[in-house]
């Protein structure tokens, strides 16, 4: 009987981890489709690097007047 109590348990528990693991790749997969999508928008992939490397150096001195 214990044996029977074991394996329910076990297949309770790998249940909720399957489904937790196939959210979240589908949250991944999500964000992977999210992120090719924006780079199609942009013209090239220069122009996005650019992009991200301007902010930091326009944050920092706002910061710094703070």
């Amino acid at each position: 009987m214990p044996d029977v109590l074991l394996w329910l348990h076990i297949l309770v528990v790998s249940s909720l981890l399957f489904s937790s693991f196939v959210s979240y790749t589908r949250c991944i997969a999500d964000t992977l489709i999210f992120v090719l999508s924006s780079l199609k928008r942009t013209s090239t992939w220069p122009m996005t690097i650019t992009r991200t490397s301007n902010l930091p150096s326009k944050t920092i001195p706002a910061r710094r007047s703070l």
